[in-house]
């Protein structure tokens, strides 16, 4: 998934069965896609895009931190 205003593309995957959860990023990256995938003529929501973006920045630096 990539941030249509800065470029920057973010990976996170998620068991198909779900388990050993939760899935962080992997839920942050399906709500940031229904803000950016949205019927064509219609505006994006910069700042809600934005914040998303943001919040998945701190999931990979939490990880990175404290990760496995």
């Amino acid at each position: 998934m990539a941030n249509p205003f800065t470029g920057r593309s973010f990976v996170a995957y998620r068991k198909i069965d779900n388990s050993d959860g939760p899935w962080y990023a992997a839920d942050l990256l399906d709500q940031a896609k229904a803000l950016v995938n949205v019927p064509e003529g219609t505006e994006l929501d910069e700042a809600a895009i934005n914040n998303i973006f943001g919040d998945i920045e701190l999931v990979r630096l939490a990880f990175n931190v404290f990760g496995e």
